[in-house]
């Protein structure tokens, strides 16, 4: 049987190897690419829940009142991660589901839960006394910042974010409700822009997450 000659090599000549040895490495780029990275990005940039602001504004400044008849603004609480909501004492359903979701939303951000601040701003200043209001706070969270103030100071905290409250005696609102408000939570970040509007009934596990978005500075 003739033996084949073996291929010889001249001295210095590298072997390449041929391009179907190539192909495995080229797909495993390839998917790499378009569909590792991909999902890498996807994971790294945060979805909330909430509406996200495109462009943040910064919440202009206000003054009202504490509980204890102390002066408040909102420029007090830079550095923390604020959410304010608007309601009133004697809400049958919205207000109190919307803070005891707060409260509970709060445990669950654990020990993050302290760059948090909760402010509740009522709506109906005849009737919710600074004593009702932290009477009223106490059941759900007593480190909730309860405000009040005067009718042309609510109503400029309740313009800077565009809450609206309707009246039953002024033939605004709806029947069996003697007021009715906008029902969404307004998160505000460390430097005081307005960066998601939350949602009434928004799943507690969604609104820790959404927080801790805030928190963290990734929105």
């Amino acid at each position: 049987m003739q033996q084949q000659p073996t291929p010889t090599r001249e001295p210095g000549e590298v072997q390449r190897p041929g391009y179907a040895g190539l192909v495995p490495v080229i797909i495993a780029v390839t998917a790499f690419v378009f569909v590792v990275l991909p999902g890498i990005f996807m994971i790294a940039t945060p979805h909330p829940h909430g509406t996200r602001y495109d462009d943040p504004p910064l919440v202009e400044d206000f003054e009202l009142a504490r509980t204890d008849g102390s002066a408040f603004r909102l420029s007090e609480l830079r550095g923390k991660v604020v959410v304010v909501y608007f309601g009133y004492t004697s809400c049958p359903d919205v207000c109190p589901a919307t803070l005891y979701d707060l409260r509970r939303a709060l445990e669950q951000l654990g020990d993050q839960a302290q760059d948090v601040e909760v402010v509740f701003i009522t709506i109906d200043p005849a009737v919710d006394t600074p004593e009702k209001i932290e009477q009223y706070l106490g059941y759900f969270n007593p480190t909730f910042i309860g405000l009040t103030g005067t009718p042309e100071q609510l109503r400029t905290a309740q313009d800077i974010f565009g809450v609206r409250v309707l009246r039953a005696d002024e033939g605004q609102t709806i029947p069996g409700y003697a007021i009715t408000h906008t029902t969404s939570m307004f998160v505000i970040d460390r430097e005081g822009y307005l960066k998601l509007r939350m949602h009434h009934q928004t799943d507690v596990e969604l609104l820790a997450r959404d927080l801790r978005y805030v928190i963290r500075g990734r929105l």
